[in-house]
């Protein structure tokens, strides 16, 4: 499974009284002419994402505006350890539900399955779900916080490291390793951090070993 916006749901946005869409596997495109409330449906997006909530996108003659964007994401996907982390439920292969909720006189709320959230939070798990792309807009791979997982993700670790820490020597590195740069910080002291790039080099030199090699932990 891949992670992908599913749905949808817009309740009195701008010019919005009501929209409901569902999104398929694959390119979708939503085109129209200038002025035909395509940029309303990326606001309504990034309301949901955590992005500022402005009163002013709040349909005339509204109390509120509403906005609900569900998720289908794998297990593995870094929100489920961020959501675990910030205390919060969710039922593996369940969809991801977030909401956003901005009153006419400014008040906001949000929340992920139901589950009440600061904006902050949002604001984060938004940021690991969609990236908006526009003209002057920072990108996601110049984010820092992003390398890390970039990473990881390109050399298959989380393939390479399952199972408890006694059964693969591994799976104990990548711990420490992940603890240690949580937050991307070295951690510590000057010797801290030696010891955290001692234990990510030999976590790169089992992977080249089990790969080339085909070394087999038991």
């Amino acid at each position: 499974m891949r992670d992908m916006l599913t749905g949808l749901s817009i309740r009195d946005v701008v010019l919005i009284e009501a929209l409901d869409l569902q999104f398929d596997a694959g390119l979708g495109a939503l085109t129209g002419e200038t002025g035909a409330g395509k940029s309303i449906l990326l606001d309504a997006l990034g309301l949901a994402l955590g992005m500022r909530a402005d009163s002013g996108l709040v349909r005339q003659g509204a109390e509120r505006a509403v906005v609900s964007a569900t998720f289908d994401l794998p297990p593995s996907h870094a929100v489920a350890r961020l959501l675990d982390e910030s205390g919060l439920d969710a039922e593996p292969g369940e969809p991801l539900i977030v909401r956003r909720i901005v009153k006419a006189d400014g008040g906001s709320r949000a929340s992920v399955n139901d589950q009440p959230v600061s904006a902050t939070l949002l604001r984060e798990i938004g940021g690991m779900l969609v990236e908006i792309h526009g003209q002057h807009d920072d990108r996601g791979l110049l984010n820092p916080k992003g390398h890390r997982a970039l990473l990881d993700t390109f050399g298959t670790i989380d393939t390479l490291v399952k199972g408890e820490p006694g059964n693969n020597p591994m799976t104990l590195v990548y711990k420490v390793y992940v603890d240690g740069f949580r937050g991307n910080d070295l951690g510590g002291s000057s010797a801290q951090s030696v010891i955290l790039m001692v234990l990510v080099l030999l976590l790169t030199v089992f992977q080249f070993r089990l790969i080339d090699r085909r070394i087999h932990y038991t």
